[in-house]
């Protein structure tokens, strides 16, 4: 195969397998029929605002960006305002960035201000020489201050648009009274907003975690918990996109890619890009068990740097553990979300590994801490849990790496 042909197909692999960004086309989403119908029903209810929240990287933000789109499609009368959140976001900021989208100019407020300004003879700023000549010179100065916008006063001016508005990242706002802000909003909207659908996307395990408690919210926001993909959702998502790339998948292989995944969108596409590179570098047209544990090298390598960043700082620092950290780590991936000391225990008997509770429930602590990259959280009543759900692949995936 020449070399152009071979650099076409990864060009065209890179564009159908995305780890690094959400899906925004419609056609290139798999699964979620169900969310997508509820999402959909949302927007054709007046009065009803959805909120879609789950793990990190599951699919909430691909998941509106393709109602959005297939609601545009059915409605083109409608204006698809998508902004996204951070650290520094507040009601105001993002506010502001949606009536950008809107194409409206709030009002400034105008302040005056007398001052009086010393000059020298010749009419410039007196710099306060000794023995300067002044003069005083009166003046006005304004400034264009910017108006405050409370949620009665946003509801007021969406009153009048039809629009559908995604605000991503949602759990980037932090603080209570922020997050009570836009809760208000949803609220006007749904008694006085006949045209606005607001949907929220964030990142949770409970929906009263990223909007907060207020009272009103439930009867008007629909509530969408994203769970894991189905293992026959991640597969077709593997097969359609290495189908369009001119390869296939050794059944092994292509089995091993759909465990390894573990549900994860996100796992899904690093996995099958590194490892239908893999067969595309060797000119093949399918998917081998050697393409396989290249491809999760690779994927142990690229991974988001977040997570590589804390499992090294807990691997590392504490090497002379027994049993070692990696191998307690990818036993507890082995048991249920939330795990109690007995269960990790009987996990690594399985593999081989007997240890006493006392010094396991030390070690477990430790990870509990930042200083060991805090992978483990306390639950209460005796559980235990990985901090960041995604993290359970990524132990499984740099274990088979050998990482």
């Amino acid at each position: 195969m020449e070399i152009s042909e071979r650099s076409a197909r990864l060009t065209k692999l890179k564009q159908h397998f995305t780890p690094s960004r959400p899906i925004r086309a419609a056609e290139q989403f798999v699964g979620r029929q169900e969310e997508i119908h509820s999402v959909l029903g949302t927007v054709a209810e007046a009065g009803q605002h959805a909120l879609i929240y789950g793990d990190r990287s599951i699919g909430k933000s691909s998941l509106a960006n393709v109602c959005g789109a297939l609601v545009t499609v059915t409605n083109p009368s409608l204006k698809l305002i998508r902004v996204a959140c951070d650290k520094v976001s507040t009601f105001q900021s993002v506010f502001e960035r949606i009536l950008e989208r809107l194409d409206f100019s709030l009002d400034r407020q105008e302040t005056s201000q007398s001052v009086e300004t010393e000059l020298d003879v010749e009419g410039n700023l007196l710099a306060l020489k000794s023995g300067a000549k002044r003069r005083t010179e009166s003046g006005v100065t304004r400034t264009r201050e910017k108006v405050e916008i409370t949620p009665a006063r946003a509801a007021e001016i969406l009153q009048s648009r039809k629009c559908l508005i995604i605000i991503d990242e949602f759990d980037k706002i932090e603080t209570l009274a922020e997050k009570h802000l836009f809760a208000d909003l949803i609220k006007h909207c749904s008694d006085d907003c006949d045209n606005v659908t607001i949907l929220l996307t964030g990142i949770s395990d409970t929906a009263t975690d990223l909007v907060g408690a207020h009272q009103s919210i439930p009867r008007c926001l629909k509530q969408i918990k994203l769970n894991k993909m189905d293992a026959s959702e991640i597969r077709t998502l593997l097969v359609d996109r290495a189908r369009a790339t001119g390869l296939t998948f050794e059944d092994d292989a292509l089995r091993s890619i759909v465990n390894l995944a573990d549900g994860y969108p996100y796992y899904a596409h690093l996995l099958g890009s590194k490892c239908c590179e893999s067969a595309i570098l060797r000119d093949g047209t399918r998917v081998s068990d050697r393409d396989l544990q290249l491809g999760i090298a690779g994927a142990a390598k690229d991974s988001d740097e977040s997570l590589r960043s804390q499992y090294l700082r807990a691997v590392r620092s504490s090497s002379l553990t027994k049993p070692s950290v990696d191998l307690l780590l990818f036993a507890a991936a082995q048991c249920p979300r939330e795990f109690t000391l007995e269960m990790l225990q009987n996990k690594l008997t399985e593999l081989g590994v007997s240890v006493v509770s006392p010094r396991l429930s030390t070690q477990l602590i430790r990870l509990t801490t930042d200083d060991k990259g805090k992978l483990i959280k306390a639950r209460g009543h005796g559980y235990f849990a990985f901090d960041d759900a995604l993290m359970v692949p990524f132990v499984r995936i740099v274990t088979r790496a050998g990482y």
